[in-house]
């Protein structure tokens, strides 16, 4: 709720939501005044190409090849293999905030979650909440996926990129849910934007296949 002063959402920022390590040192996006604000907007656009030379530095590195060598299915397979963990990774961050509501807070109306995960349950568990805003964002993120992957596919986008790219995508959605329950909203937002770098770049790839030629591709 907002009472037109700005001051009750100052309290609540202040109460609910202790600031991570990094905002302490000023790195945050959270506001309080027209000056964070400005500084916010100053920042956010320094990670679209720190997100992008993330994402470069991962495919371009021996690191993502050694990944691939380690994982249990051939690199074709990867982009599946992805999809079904960030399914996974989107229905077990629920499932955990579930069993951290009746564990932590002693209750659970099944009757009703949709209202015992709401506003309240930030004043009461804030980690879980932050956690079931995590959940919450998991599910919306499988929806940009989901055609990025498919175009990837399509358009018959390099194997073994549309693999890495998956791989980094895939630990930045990890990365990002860690964050948001340790409240580190800078490093959150870095994260979301790095995995949806990868998206945007398995979709421009599939699209205009000259743009590979800065990862090795033709």
């Amino acid at each position: 709720a907002r009472d037109g002063s700005g001051a009750l959402g100052r309290r609540q920022l202040a109460t609910h939501s202790p600031m991570g390590l990094f905002s302490t040192f000023g790195l945050t996006f959270s506001a309080t005044g027209y000056a964070g604000v400005i500084k916010g907007l100053a920042l956010f656009p320094l990670l679209l190409p720190a997100a992008h030379f993330a994402a470069y530095t991962f495919v371009t590195s021996p690191v993502s090849d050694s990944v691939l060598d380690a994982l249990p299915v051939p690199v074709a397979k990867v982009p599946a293999l992805v999809a079904f963990l960030l399914v996974a990774l989107a229905a077990g961050s629920g499932l955990v905030a579930i069993v951290a509501i009746n564990l932590l807070g002693g209750h659970y109306d099944n009757h009703t979650p949709r209202v015992l995960k709401g506003p309240a349950l930030s004043e009461e568990l804030p980690a879980v909440y932050r956690l079931q805003c995590a959940h919450n964002n998991s599910i919306e993120c499988l929806a940009y996926v989901t055609p990025a992957f498919w175009m990837a596919s399509a358009h018959e986008l390099p194997p073994p990129l549309c693999a890495k790219l998956s791989l980094f995508l895939l630990a930045a959605r990890v990365a990002y849910i860690a964050a948001y329950v340790v409240n580190e909203d800078f490093l959150r937002t870095a994260f979301f934007v790095c995995g949806i770098a990868s998206i945007v770049e398995l979709c421009v790839g599939s699209l205009f296949p000259e743009t590979l030629t800065r990862y090795g591709y033709p």
